[in-house]
Order: C-alpha cells, then structure tokens, then sequence
C-alpha cells in the first residue's frame, strides 16, 4: 500500500497556534520583540564574550596541536632522509657562518 500524504490535514495543535506556526510567511517577528532593557543587554553581551573566549582559546590550543604535529612530521621527515638531512644541516651552517 502506498503511503500519501495529504497537505490539507492539520497537525494536533491548538487553532490558536496553526496560522502562526505554519503560515507562508512563517512565525511572526513581532510575537517576540528583542529586549532592549539594559540587564538583557548585559547577559546577552556576556554571553557572546564568553563564546568569543571559549572559541578563540580552542582555535589556539588547536593552531599549537597543528604546529607540533608538523614540526614533528618534519623532523621525522628530515631524520628519515640522508639528503634532506644533509642539505638541511649544510643550510644550517650557512646561517651560523661555520662554512
């Protein structure tokens, strides 16, 4: 038996609440305005500080956890490969001016 789906039949909600929930238009923008009194602004600006902190300090924990698996991966690259070794410590040595 195939299923149908009817698009006239209403869901089990209040008559009160069908043409806001479910309206073309959507919810209406003004049922719920924005507080604008100075204890909401405050909580909500707190709020957003502290997302602001909590993503900018894991970004940084994670560019650190980055940066140590690549120098790692580099210097497991370069302890693995004669040439590389060899051309990485005569640069070296060019920098510190021994040769």
């Amino acid at each position: 038996m195939k299923a149908t789906c009817s698009t006239s039949a209403k869901p089990n909600l209040p008559a009160a609440l069908w043409p806001q929930a479910f309206s073309a238009a959507g919810p209406s923008r003004r049922s719920r305005p924005i507080p604008a009194d100075t204890t909401s602004l405050v909580v909500f600006g707190l709020i957003g500080l502290a997302a602001v902190w909590l993503v900018f300090s894991v970004l940084r924990k994670l560019f650190g956890l980055v940066l140590l698996v690549a120098l790692g991966g580099g210097g497991l690259l370069v302890w693995n490969n004669p040439a590389l070794l060899a051309g990485l410590t005569d640069m070296l040595a060019s920098f510190a001016g021994t040769h």
